[in-house]
């Protein structure tokens, strides 16, 4: 054998181990395409796989372009904020009247649709502030964060919705599957 060819052997046996070892303990990381990524998060059912995807794209963190004013990490403090109101209560309601009719009927026409269409760069009513330089690892942090403390909360805990009103557990996961996946629809990332 030539020396390059024990080389190129040698290193292919060490790659191939790295990457068996990364399978076997969970980490393995793959980088996505935009397609993947508009494939993930449209078809996420879940918030849980919408963690899944944040995590994922930590690798093509830096291939990320977002279409409008709103940065990523901004969009997704904005996702996290409102999951947290869901559980603390958000800040201005919309009047009870609203709630009972235009509110509900909206989240029903959402869940019917299983989609939500609503202003992309649009504060939550009375909310603080985000920060507008906020880079992915930020936002992405707070909106994991926020997944998580969801997900171990309990329905009598949840807030109403500040334009839907009283959701179950169900309902409010779908209300912010459908917030999440409607912000990110205007994500990409380029080569």
């Amino acid at each position: 054998m030539t020396m390059n060819r024990k080389r190129f052997l040698k290193n292919s046996i060490a790659t191939g181990s790295i990457l068996i070892t990364q399978q076997i303990l969970g980490e393995t990381k793959v980088m996505l395409s935009s397609d993947q990524f508009q494939e993930r998060i449209s078809g996420a059912k879940n918030l849980t796989q919408i963690y899944t995807v944040l995590d994922e794209l930590k690798l093509s963190y830096d291939k990320i372009h977002v279409v409008g004013a709103w940065g990523i990490g901004k969009i997704l403090s904005h996702c996290a904020q409102s999951i947290q109101y869901s559980m603390d209560g958000y800040p201005e309601m919309k009047s009870a009247f609203f709630r009972g009719t235009a509110g509900s009927l909206a989240f029903t026409f959402f869940s019917l649709r299983g989609k939500m269409s609503h202003g992309l760069e649009e504060p939550i009513p009375g909310a603080t502030e985000l920060n507008p330089n906020a880079n992915y690892s930020e936002g992405s942090l707070e909106l994991q964060k926020a997944i998580e403390r969801f997900s171990l909360a309990k329905a009598e805990e949840l807030k109403p919705h500040f334009a839907y009103g009283t959701l179950d557990k169900e309902e409010y996961e779908n209300a912010h599957l459908f917030h999440i996946k409607n912000h990110l629809e205007r994500v990409s990332l380029v080569s």
